[in-house]
């Protein structure tokens, strides 16, 4: 009541189209949300992701248009984490909804350095992996983390994003993670470094099996 009250005061927008709010809407209005560039269920993205073999995978939005592009720089560079939440519960119904039969047994969120994690405050990977585990139950494990200050992988080529991340990652639990079943979750897939990167790593120690689940695809 509270809430419904406060919103006729201080009516809230989309944050696409600018529209005022339903009470029933949250951050997103109806028609921005079924617009966004959703991926096919079945969507494969083996042809981006390096050499390292993976499980299952799914990918929740076409990264490249306007409006999902303006949503995940909110999210990553205007310190907009609740879409983080909104769009995690999103990916963790899809996942529900594709994946449900693969049994994973902890989420992997991708890390981000700590000076950009001092600087946004979060990890907007971690906030997606949050709320994936409140949807479909399996809990979240920081078991990466970065070795060094990592240059930006925005605007660099295939080739660079490679290179960038060669030995970034590594691996920090005290968890026995043999025989488990992991998915790992991430923001964007552009050229696959970072999420081979990571997978490198995880199967370099342990005998695992690996999915992965993202909210765009570039």
């Amino acid at each position: 009541m509270w809430k419904n009250f406060l919103s006729l005061i201080y009516p809230s927008t989309c944050l696409v189209c600018d529209g005022l709010l339903h009470v029933n809407e949250n951050m997103l209005c109806l028609s921005c949300v079924s617009e966004l560039p959703k991926t096919p269920l079945n969507h494969i993205i083996c042809k981006e992701v390096g050499f390292q073999q993976y499980n299952a995978s799914i990918a929740l939005f076409e990264f490249n248009t306007i409006n999902c592009k303006k949503l995940i720089h909110q999210l990553k560079y205007e310190g907009n984490y609740q879409l983080g939440e909104f769009f995690g519960v999103e990916l963790g119904k899809a996942i529900l909804s594709n994946l449900s039969t693969k049994n994973f047994d902890y989420l992997i969120p991708v890390p981000i350095n700590r000076r950009k994690r001092r600087a946004r405050g979060y990890n907007q990977s971690y906030i997606l992996a949050k709320q994936v585990s409140k949807i479909i139950k399996v809990p979240v494990l920081n078991v990466l983390s970065r070795k060094r200050k990592q240059k930006t992988q925005t605007n660099k080529n295939r080739y660079q994003r490679w290179e960038n991340v060669e030995g970034e990652f590594n691996v920090k639990s005290k968890h026995n993670l043999d025989y488990k079943h992991l998915l790992i979750i991430d923001d964007v897939l552009t050229s696959g470094a970072t999420v081979d990167a990571c997978i490198k790593e995880l199967k370099k120690k342990y005998s695992v099996k690996v999915s992965i689940a993202v909210l765009a695809i570039a």
